[in-house]
């Protein structure tokens, strides 16, 4: 079998440090919530001392290799996660990532050891950095916007043969300079066809995918990872819909795949299994629909753009960060997910106008996103009423009602309903705002996302109601001006 790690599957076999002499039986399973080894044995073998000074509570994490029949697996900052038994003990924990490959050399000492000497040279990387990492997602090969692979049989002297042709133009790249890197780091999106050979013949896949190289040097996986992120936000800005990442390839020095008199020879990609995204491995693929917007219509300068912004802008990142999980359907109740996606154009409504940090009032700031997007609203109001003061008044009444449980106005369903539906689309058009983008893939986006509020709201109307709001100083009452949702009848 090929030597990855599979949902729940369990491999049995050694593990060493690098520094004892003793293999130690264990067993390592992927999990949902990374890489996990089990080690058993008895405390009154020799073998035991060694599993406490490896795993034990409080200690720092240990690189540990793991090795079976199916091949070497080197496992990244193993820490303890927990011990069960008696006469017979076994021991838990469980890595930050796996890289399925030998490494150059194994590290000693803890993470934290490992950190401190980091600091003290950081012009010498950790043995297990890499240079590079690929990563396969949902609906990134639509979202590209790449045509099919051609498949051709050859001549008739080789009739068992077929030639498999894409086009070299499948790709765009771009270089972001982030700020908490010492030098850059280069994307790539493109197709590509890893194969593998079998009994039956040879096993070619089309995939496109995401890889990512820091220009500085070599960096821990989990690291480069992140700085992938903005493709998985994108993603779902595209979708309106969950995607997950599925797979991981790493490639740098600390991991040489074939030597030659010794010496390392080539490095080549090497499955790698990060904790960090191991949930995703567990989720069924999405039914995606199309995307709302492709990669063609960002081209190499927006694609650049999105990146910088959101791994350089905390302050759009952050509130982008929820609203995203939001829009991916992390949970299945729609009261949070509404007040998280309105929590979130409060935020962005100060981004917008340059004033992030600045205080302002809820229903402005949501104003500024509705003006931001450059949606036509008129639709959703009659005269004299401003459609998108009206947008923003709902909204702002919707979470108010929602966090101040003692104003007495329990919202339905249908105002839930529809308020998710249109503060999705204001952070979806408002994401965007100044990303250089195809004029008319902007148009389509907008008008998209308006109508789908639309035909939402059908028969409905917003209207404007006067509630009570104590009294003033003279005893007299106070009334403040929300907006509503109605049905009227035409």
């Amino acid at each position: 079998m090929d030597n990855v790690l599979r949902a729940n599957d369990v491999r049995t076999g050694l593990l060493s440090d690098g520094k004892h002499p003793d293999l130690i039986a264990a067993s390592l399973t992927w999990t949902e919530l990374g890489p996990e080894i089990a080690v058993p044995a008895s405390p009154q073998q020799p073998q035991y001392a060694v599993i406490e000074e490896w795993l034990k509570p409080g200690r720092g994490g240990v690189d540990l290799l793991f090795v079976d029949d199916r091949g070497p697996v080197t496992l990244s900052d193993v820490r303890y996660t927990g011990r069960h038994g008696s006469t017979i003990r076994v021991t838990r924990g469980r890595a930050r990532n796996a890289i399925c490959q030998y490494p150059k050399v194994l590290p000693t000492g803890t993470a934290e050891e490992r950190i401190t000497r980091a600091l003290e040279t950081p012009l010498a990387p950790s043995v297990l950095c890499v240079e590079e990492i690929y990563s396969t997602i949902d609906g990134l090969a639509r979202f590209s916007g790449f045509g099919r692979i051609e498949v051709a049989d050859t001549d008739q002297e080789h009739p068992g043969q077929i030639v498999l042709t894409r086009s070299v133009e499948e790709h765009v790249s771009w270089t972001v300079d982030a700020e908490d890197f010492a030098s850059a780091l280069q994307y790539e999106v493109l197709r590509t066809t890893p194969w593998r050979e079998n009994d039956e013949g040879v096993i070619v896949h089309n995939e496109v995918v995401i890889q990512t190289k820091w220009l500085g040097g070599d960096v821990q996986p989990e690291i480069l990872l992140w700085q992938q992120y903005p493709m998985r936000s994108l993603l779902v800005l595209a979708y309106g819909k969950r995607v997950e990442w599925r797979t991981h390839h790493v490639r740098g020095q600390s991991f040489p795949t074939r030597y030659m008199r010794g010496e390392p020879d080539t490095i080549d990609w090497a499955p790698a299994f990060i904790a960090d995204t191991a949930y995703s491995a567990f989720q069924d693929p999405a039914k995606l629909p199309v995307p709302l917007f492709g990669m063609p219509a960002l081209g190499p300068d927006g694609m650049r753009a999105w990146f910088a912004r959101w791994l350089d802008d905390d302050t759009f990142r952050n509130p982008m960060q929820s609203a995203i999980e939001a829009l991916a359907g992390f949970t299945r109740f729609l009261e949070p997910r509404v007040m998280l996606l309105i929590n979130t154009l409060e935020a962005l409504g100060g981004w917008v106008v340059g004033a992030p940090h600045d205080q302002i009032k809820l229903v402005d700031a949501i104003a500024n996103c509705v003006r931001a997007g450059g949606g036509n609203w008129s639709n959703l109001a009659r005269p004299p009423f401003d459609a998108e003061m009206l947008v923003a008044q709902f909204l702002a009444t919707l979470q108010n009602d929602l966090k101040h449980g003692q104003r007495g106005q329990r919202r339905t369903a249908r105002d839930l309903r529809l308020g998710e539906k249109l503060a999705a689309a204001l952070i979806r058009m408002t994401a965007l705002h100044d990303i250089p983008i195809d004029p008319d893939a902007i148009r389509y986006i907008r008008a998209s996302l308006i109508e789908e509020v639309e035909n939402d709201l059908g028969q409905d109307e917003f209207t404007t109601v006067a509630r009570p709001n104590g009294t003033d100083k003279q005893g007299n009452a106070k009334f403040r001006l929300e907006v509503e949702l109605i049905r009227v009848s035409r």
